[in-house]
């Protein structure tokens, strides 16, 4: 029997045409190193990246898209309905065990971008630690960016005691490990940090990304009204970006 080794899937950038190794540098300051990266980013970006046209872009975009597509990388947009019924029935569901899981028809499922709003202490980050519990629990890991430095190690391990999973603080501590955690105190650093994501992605191929207090970082940041246009821009462009890598790192 002869053994033969396992080819991993060339996704570097500088095979698409008129990608030179300038180019491909200039992508990479800005975090694209993949052909992930170039459908994440999408044409206009990467144009005003490179100071390449963008009907050059465009050529880069769809060419990365046909090759995740042709390698089962990514979903085919072309699916007919029933097939894209029997898919998204079969997604892995995360829960939280609690009644917002009936809101969720289950909870959270890959590609997929929730927005959890409310008033100060509502709960929004205890539901967030609670889906993280779940996830890390099971042996899987998650992401969690800290906006607002209101991330509680100590309260993780409470939910995950409460819930079954580890008899005491101790023994939760082997289930954290699963954690990337990562506290970004400013919006160009947060921004930096979602732009940097997808090696990390690509690496440990986390459950659940937890973006927390991003919009409340950016209410603070950008006051007055002559600063609304500024900062809805680089709020689209945020949940553009997030929900383009919750599709092709499913």
């Amino acid at each position: 029997m002869v053994k033969t080794e396992k080819v991993e899937l060339d996704l570097s950038v500088d095979q698409l045409g008129g990608v030179g190794a300038i180019t491909a540098k200039k992508l990479k300051e800005f975090g694209v190193t993949s052909l992930i990266d170039i459908c994440v980013r999408g044409s206009k970006e990467l144009s005003t990246i490179t100071g390449v046209a963008k009907i050059k872009t465009n050529v880069w975009v769809t060419e990365s898209q046909k090759i995740l597509e042709d390698n089962n990388m990514v979903r085919k947009p072309e699916m007919d309905v029933l097939e894209l019924l029997n898919y998204q029935e079969n997604l892995y569901t995360l829960g939280t065990k609690t009644e917002v899981d009936t809101l969720l028809r289950g909870g959270v499922k890959p590609e997929c971008l929730y927005e959890v709003y409310g008033e100060f202490g509502s709960g929004k980050t205890q539901f967030c630690l609670t889906l993280a519990a779940e996830a890390i629990a099971n042996g899987e890991k998650i992401v969690w960016i800290d906006c607002e430095d209101t991330f509680r190690p100590r309260r993780l391990i409470e939910i995950i005691i409460a819930r079954g999973y580890a008899t005491d603080a101790e023994d939760c501590k082997k289930f954290l490990t699963n954690i990337m955690y990562y506290y970004t105190p400013n919006t160009e650093q947060m921004m930096g940090k979602v732009n940097a994501l997808s090696p990390i992605l690509t690496e440990i191929k986390p459950r659940v990304v937890i973006l927390d207090g991003a919009i409340g970082q950016f209410r603070e940041e950008y006051l007055g009204r002559g600063t609304l246009a500024e900062r809805q821009n680089q709020i689209a462009h945020l949940m553009t970006h997030l929900k383009n890598i919750s599709y092709y790192f499913n």
